[in-house]
């Protein structure tokens, strides 16, 4: 994953970026001579760390709903065949001690906030969903990895919360796989870049003059939105979630 993001921000920089531009023209010239005459340098490289940034949002965005979404909301179907349950139940008891079971067996069925998401119940439980979910945190790894690694090279041009978001975002990540635990909840903070797409959409139009448009004013709003419900609301139900489970 790790060099599959790295290689992709190569390509976008080097490649992508100018071949596509050089097809189109803007403001009366051509968009990639506008691109290396308008734009500051910093910006230039910052448009193919966005586009790799966005590629993992869309990736991430599906990936999580794929897996807890179904699952979550559709629980009573998903446990109404009996033989599925008692199959669950008997997991939780041959495998966690006595708290995790008491927890696990209060209802708390297999999505459930409150319990400890420990990684191996879902493993057994559902081995699509433990493949997806595992993906996904390694996919979402190597694109930390990969873009702290472009922090870096260019440090000069980035400020320490964005670096140190990613730090502490590895570090989460590398924990959490490596104790087994925590593995759902980390997909499901992975639905909030949802509301990424649209922020990438919106450095774009930014940095191309493109502010007074309606495009970008709707952008704006479905941004906004999708941040409040997605990031806002979720994470808060999910650190509510976690709290009360503990």
């Amino acid at each position: 994953s790790f060099v599959l993001h790295l290689a992709l921000y190569i390509v976008f920089r080097f490649l992508i970026i100018p071949t596509v531009l050089k097809l189109f023209s803007y403001r009366g010239m051509n968009a990639h001579q506008y691109f290396l005459t308008k734009i500051t340098p910093h910006e230039q490289q910052h448009h193919a760390q966005i586009f790799m940034c966005m590629i993992h949002a869309i990736v991430t965005t599906i990936g999580a709903h794929m897996s807890f979404l179904p699952y979550h909301f559709n629980k009573p179907a998903y446990f109404a065949d009996k033989s599925t349950l008692e199959m669950y139940q008997t997991i939780i008891v041959e495998l966690c001690d006595h708290n995790t079971q008491h927890v696990l067996l209060q209802g708390q069925a297999l999505v459930d906030l409150r319990c400890y998401w420990l990684e191996y119940v879902f493993f057994f439980c559902d081995t699509w969903l433990f493949f997806v979910l595992t993906c996904i945190i390694r996919f979402t790894l190597g694109y930390f990895v990969a873009d702290t690694c472009v922090y870096l090279w260019y440090l000069n041009n980035y400020g320490a919360l964005e670096v140190g978001h990613h730090f502490i975002a590895i570090f989460g990540y590398i924990v959490g796989r490596y104790y087994g635990i925590s593995t759902f909840a980390m997909v499901i903070f992975q639905s909030n870049e949802i509301s990424s797409p649209f922020y990438h959409i919106r450095y774009f139009l930014t940095q191309w003059d493109l502010k007074n448009t309606a495009i970008f004013k709707y952008n704006q709003l479905i941004f906004a939105v999708l941040f409040l419900f997605s990031r806002v609301f979720l994470n808060s139900f999910v650190l509510y979630a976690t709290l009360s489970g503990l």
